[in-house]
């Protein structure tokens, strides 16, 4: 029976992270994706656009409905990335941008007051986000099996890029189940995403702003395949557009 358990143990942490890598090697992350931002931006394509920025800079609020309580820490590297861009988002769809995604490093940490801090960011090919947010827990601590856990998260960030600038705001309600190994989660939420065109091909369209807002529908899991090590992934809707999360955290 030890050596089974073992066995089973040990594929299913190499389970894991291959799933893990398989989906950060799918989300295609491209430096390049915006070269073609200042001949192939619009008026019309600018709210698209938005959407599509909302969505990925608003993901991956908490992969848990369990805040991390104090004076707990997690650090974490995490991905989003939309599958397809929007139908009318002629900025990627017209550069033949298929896939599009962005890493990022996040830091969390426990407060008193069931409340957690947490700050994220990448910077990388002109492109840079910063930004985070505080969670909140609904339910006190319940760690015992099968049990619910319930958190709302706010959250806001900061993109900048040569061509472009954007200020984001989002907020999610998160819920898990406490099952060893394996968890399961779910979110509802929203993003409202403002966009300014810094540089463009048309001077007329230089200064120009679009709001967009849009509701998020996420389902997740969690994988545990090592005391304080998470893995996880998620689908998201939004908006028509299809988009993934995954991600890696150490939780002390």
């Amino acid at each position: 029976m030890k050596d089974t358990k073992f066995n089973w143990t040990g594929r299913l942490r190499a389970g894991a992270l291959a799933i893990l890598l398989l989906g950060c090697a799918n989300l295609n992350v491209r430096a390049d994706s915006f070269k073609d931002f200042k001949s192939n931006i619009s008026q019309s394509a600018l709210k698209p656009f938005a959407k599509d920025i909302g969505t990925l800079v608003g993901s991956n609020k908490a992969h848990l409905g369990r805040i991390l309580g104090f004076p707990g820490f997690e650090v974490s590297i995490k991905a989003s990335a939309i599958m397809k861009p929007d139908p009318n988002n002629a900025v990627l769809n017209s550069a033949g941008v298929k896939a599009f995604g962005l890493p990022y490093i996040q830091l969390d940490l426990g407060l008193p007051l069931q409340i957690d801090a947490f700050v994220r960011g990448i910077s990388f090919s002109n492109f840079t986000m910063a930004g985070g947010g505080l969670r909140f827990s609904i339910f006190k601590f319940m760690d015992v099996p099968l049990a619910p856990q319930l958190l709302v998260a706010g959250m806001a960030n900061s993109v900048s890029h040569d061509f472009f600038s954007a200020t984001h705001f989002g907020a999610d309600a998160v819920m898990s189940l406490n099952i060893p190994i394996i968890k399961p989660y779910m979110a509802v939420g929203v993003d409202r995403t403002r966009l300014r065109i810094k540089s463009a091909n048309t001077l007329s369209l230089v200064g120009l702003t679009a709001s967009a807002t849009e509701p998020r529908f996420t389902l997740g899991i969690n994988l545990k395949p090592l005391p304080l090590v998470y893995l996880y992934g998620a689908y998201t809707r939004t908006h028509k557009v299809n988009a993934i999360d995954s991600g890696v955290s150490l939780r002390f």
